[in-house]
């Protein structure tokens, strides 16, 4: 409705320890495996409510050290969702427009790798997200013994090529790969915070809600 803005404030010098978490290359993604989400330092810290009639500020309450990401309005701008990472995993947030007072919907349980893990469906009620499937056990670990030799070919002829970074770059690389990119997609009640599973887990691309919302 253009009345309400969101300032965001973001953090000038992040903590090594942001820097310092683990990190797997895989297929051009860099991953904190603590977190299932995108390694690096930490951009929004602190978010505001500001109203366009008269000015007035409204600072939404958040945990310290707070690590935000994925602000999105809701369809009729009563509230908006946003992401908060936290050492173990992300965690799906709401928060009121009217009192800037905002709460967890969601243990840190989202999958935070692909595309528009969280998205408003046309009710303003409703938020469609995708999350660490339940239940995926361990991590593949690295295998002891070698699958195969490292075989590399050249025609003896200078041939300029693109060159990519983080590719996939044996067996291992690929079950890391699905491991942490693997969702079950889901609707999230931003009322009561019930979830509804929609779907197989798989890796998905793109998860787009028509206008209808059906």
């Amino acid at each position: 409705d253009r009345a309400t803005m969101i300032l965001m404030e973001r953090e000038t010098l992040p903590p090594i320890a942001d820097m310092a978490a683990p990190m797997l290359r895989l297929a051009g993604y860099r991953v904190n495996p603590d977190t299932n989400a995108p390694h690096g330092p930490r951009l929004v810290v602190g978010l505001t409510l500001k109203r366009v009639a008269d000015g007035r500020e409204t600072k939404v309450t958040l945990p310290n050290d707070a690590n935000i990401s994925g602000v999105r309005w809701s369809p009729d701008s009563k509230r908006f969702a946003f992401t908060l990472t936290k050492d173990n995993g992300v965690e799906v947030w709401v928060c009121d427009a009217s009192s800037g007072k905002a709460r967890a919907l969601s243990g840190p349980t989202l999958n935070n790798l692909g595309n528009d893990t969280v998205q408003w469906m046309p009710d303003a009620r409703t938020l469609l997200c995708q999350f660490v499937p339940a239940n995926r056990g361990p991590a593949p670990a690295v295998p002891r013994v070698p699958t195969g030799p490292v075989v590399q070919e050249t025609s003896g002829k200078v041939a300029p090529v693109r060159t990519y970074q983080d590719l996939l770059g044996s067996p291992h690389d690929e079950a890391l790969f699905d491991y942490y990119f693997r969702s079950q997609v889901a609707f999230l009640d931003a009322d009561t915070g019930k979830r509804t599973d929609i779907g197989p887990v798989a890796i998905y691309s793109s998860v787009d809600p028509s206008p209808s919302g059906e």
